[in-house]
């Protein structure tokens, strides 16, 4: 059977003039892009390309094709629009996966900015873990996901969003807090209060140690079931951690715990917009995600 990519492939070189353009336009390798023409010649049993140094020329069959299958393509993208338009109009659904912080922060804001103009629709907002997420987005079960770490994965379609400060917080009776600033080594020298799932928070933590030539000290810590946990366990003295300034802000101001600034660390991350790679997104989440966007440009995120 004629292989679609392949044809799509063969009229990218011809309107582009090159296979290394074709190869950039499509995100492929270069060779890549020759083996599907070669494969295209094969399947027809004729030349379709003729190379001359670094010209291409188009013969006559490759014009066949490239005329046919232009059409064929628009006849395609027409039908893939369709069967999308038409799915569209039952999904009156949209599966979020995100963070316990982005869940009780950020996310209701945006659902009211999207509920704006397109009331209709039922959001479901899954507090999770990293990994959670990302298999869930993978799996079709989210249709798109907020993380505060950047996976990699190359099923994933993965954009920045927004920015989150991170703050190391201290029982508001700590020796810290008499203190400008500490070092790295003072704060690795404190027993840390942490989520029980291995949050994206943890994992920046510790690619920030790395970036400053340190690594996590080995002492024990303390596990927790929430947020919530981590913030009333630093305030009764078990220990301190790192939490999103959105989180923290508040009860810093209330002087139930307290922030110090950390000199030689950088604890300002980025949080990651994810959706699925080859999934082609329904309207109604691109609207989602562009809602997304127009609260990060007014919150001034």
């Amino acid at each position: 059977m004629l292989n679609i990519n392949h044809v799509k492939t063969f009229v990218k070189v011809i309107n582009t003039g090159s296979l290394s353009a074709a190869a950039e336009k499509l995100g492929l390798t270069q060779p890549a892009v020759t083996l599907h023409i070669q494969n295209l010649e094969d399947y027809f049993g004729v030349t379709l390309l003729n190379r001359k140094g670094r010209a291409l020329e188009i013969t006559g069959p490759g014009k066949i094709l490239y005329d046919q299958g232009t059409t064929m393509l628009k006849m395609y993208e027409d039908c893939e629009n369709s069967i999308l338009h038409q799915i569209n109009q039952l999904k009156r659904k949209i599966l979020v996966g995100a963070g316990p912080i982005m869940t009780d922060y950020v996310i209701p804001h945006i659902i009211a900015l999207f509920r704006q103009a397109r009331p209709g629709i039922e959001i479901i907002v899954d507090s999770s873990e990293t990994n959670l997420i990302v298999k869930g987005v993978l799996d079709h079960t989210y249709d798109l996901g907020f993380v505060g770490y950047p996976v990699k994965n190359n099923k994933l379609r993965i954009e920045e969003w927004v920015k989150d400060e991170l703050l190391v917080i201290v029982p508001a009776d700590h020796p810290f807090t008499a203190k400008k600033e500490i070092t790295a080594t003072e704060l690795l020298s404190e027993e840390f209060v942490w989520r029980k799932e291995f949050t994206g928070i943890r994992m920046f933590f510790e690619q920030a140690l790395k970036k400053a030539g340190l690594s996590p000290s080995g002492k024990p810590y303390l596990e927790v079931s929430s947020t919530l946990s981590v913030l009333t366990s630093v305030q009764a003295g078990l220990g301190v951690s790192l939490i999103s300034r959105w989180v923290a802000e508040k009860y810093i101001e209330m002087g139930m715990i307290a922030n110090v600034p950390v000199k030689d660390l950088d604890l300002t991350r980025n949080l990651y917009m994810v959706t699925h790679e080859l999934k082609r997104l329904t309207p109604v989440v691109e609207e989602f995600i562009t809602a997304a966007k127009v609260y990060r440009e007014k919150a001034n995120l």
